[in-house]
């Protein structure tokens, strides 16, 4: 689908149950720095509901958590906005398809929401793609992906967005391309009968990897987005498989 001129994104996207995010950091870090844990957790304004295959997106400088199990369903509707110069929540207008591990990005005043599945594990694959206006707070169906997948990588490149891999109906993953800017490689599924607390960066400036502060507790199934220099990180699941869902939103910051 084609978009107007291009404009600075962030990318997130999801493999197995890792989570990517894109962060902006203020400076260059030297070789001192990768043995050392860097970085502060904080929390904010809960989740207006425990949620967990959440897709993420930031857009004019908000965060919008879309989609995932919540509520007793495994495939939800909820689009939920969070503020973070006041740390406040609102709905906003649902999804017009039920989904989870959908692909997202937010450009240009607008979100969206690419594929994703409709019950577990990754069974009923989408080919949906919606747009959801936020001046107007409505939704539109566009042209649907070439075939159902959920699980999607999504970025906007020259204008245009870029849905990137997935898992289809035959449950089968299809090759990925992954774009770099900085990365945040954390959380994850199981260690041990345990969920993971590691978080780690990848400087694509130097090619190598940094020991970042560790997540409070461990925990996966959540989407991750960032405003300035803030990844927020909502929602998720603290142990193995969908069970104990969170409505934490962590932020992580570096120095």
């Amino acid at each position: 689908m084609r978009l107007p001129a291009a404009q600075s994104f962030l990318h997130g996207s999801v493999a197995s149950c890792l989570v990517l995010a894109g962060l902006a950091v203020a400076g260059p870090l030297t070789q001192s720095q990768s043995t050392k844990l860097q970085g502060n957790w904080s929390r904010r304004a809960p989740l207006l509901t425990k949620r967990g295959e959440v897709a993420v997106a930031a857009l004019n400088g908000k965060i919008y958590v879309l989609g995932g199990s919540a509520l007793g369903q495994t495939a939800s509707q909820l689009n939920q906005e969070y503020d973070p110069a006041g740390d406040r929540w609102r709905d906003r207008a649902p999804i017009p398809q039920g989904t989870s591990h959908a692909g997202v990005a937010g450009y240009n005043g607008k979100i969206y929401v690419i594929g994703g599945f409709t019950a577990n594990v990754h069974v009923g694959a989408l080919d949906r793609v919606f747009e959801y206006e936020l001046s107007t707070d409505s939704w539109r169906q566009l042209a649907p992906l070439s075939s159902p997948r959920g699980s999607v990588g999504v970025a906007v490149v020259g204008g245009k967005v870029h849905a990137i891999g997935g898992r289809g109906l035959d449950k089968v993953t299809v090759a990925t391309h992954e774009v770099y800017g900085l990365i945040l490689y954390a959380g994850g599924e199981c260690k041990g009968g345990n969920t993971f607390s590691e978080n780690e960066g990848y400087d694509p400036k130097t090619n190598r990897w940094l020991t970042l502060e560790p997540l409070p507790m461990g925990r996966h199934a959540f989407g991750a987005a960032a405003v300035g220099q803030y990844a927020y990180f909502a929602g998720g699941a603290l142990g193995c498989g969908g069970g104990s869902l969170s409505d934490e939103l962590l932020v992580f910051r570096l120095p």
